[in-house]
């Protein structure tokens, strides 16, 4: 393990972090984002509901 640069460990551990960090947050990301991501993109074709 001490044989790897630190570097090439702090960029596995960030790369790590933000993937976990995403997983979490897909909920958040499908609850909030993107039915107002739909409203801006699509205003006219969405239906009345959103």
């Amino acid at each position: 393990m001490f044989k790897y640069n630190t570097k090439f460990i702090y960029a596995y551990y960030l790369i790590k972090f933000i993937f976990l960090n995403l997983i979490f947050y897909q909920k958040t990301f499908r609850i909030i984002i993107y039915p107002t991501a739909l409203k801006l993109y699509d205003k006219d074709k969405a239906p009345q509901g959103l």
